[in-house]
C-alpha cells in the first residue's frame, strides 16, 4: 500500500484522465473520461472492475440463456463478479447518495451492455 501511494503524484491525483466507453443517452457508444465520472458534490470514486472475460482457469459454468450463454466460456463474465454485482444492485442506489460508483470491465462495450440488460 505505501508502494503505491508513493508513485502517486502529489495531492494523490491520477496522472492520466483515462478514457472509458460508455452507452450515451441515444444509445450510441460514447467516450467517458474518468474526470466525468464525478457527480458535482461528491469526490470519491469506486469503481468496480468486473472480470469480463473471466479469468482463464474459471471453469464454473456460464449464464444459463440468454445471448451472454452464447459467448465462449473463457470471454465470458467472471461468476463470483457477477454474484458480488448483483448484491450490489440493491445497494447502489443508497451508495450513490455520497459517491459515484462505477463498474468497468475489459470486454466489448456491446458484450457488457447486452449482460447488462440480462441482468436486469
Amino acid at each position: 500500500m505505501a508502494e503505491a501511494r508513493r508513485r502517486l503524484p502529489p495531492g494523490g491525483v491520477v496522472p492520466e484522465d483515462y478514457a472509458f466507453q460508455a452507452q450515451a443517452p441515444d444509445g450510441d457508444p460514447a467516450g467517458v473520461r474518468l474526470s466525468e465520472l464525478f457527480a458535482p458534490g461528491k469526490t470519491s470514486l469506486v469503481i468496480y472492475s468486473m472480470m469480463f472475460p473471466r479469468a482463464p482457469e474459471d471453469k464454473s459454468p456460464g449464464p444459463p440463456g440468454g445471448q451472454t450463454a452464447l459467448v465462449p466460456l473463457a470471454e465470458g463474465p467472471c461468476p463470483s463478479c457477477t454474484a458480488l454485482l448483483d448484491q450490489l444492485d440493491g445497494a447502489a442506489e443508497h451508495v450513490s447518495q455520497h459517491v459515484n460508483l462505477a463498474v468497468v470491465a475489459k470486454a466489448p462495450l456491446e458484450r457488457v451492455l447486452t449482460f447488462a440488460a440480462e441482468r436486469g
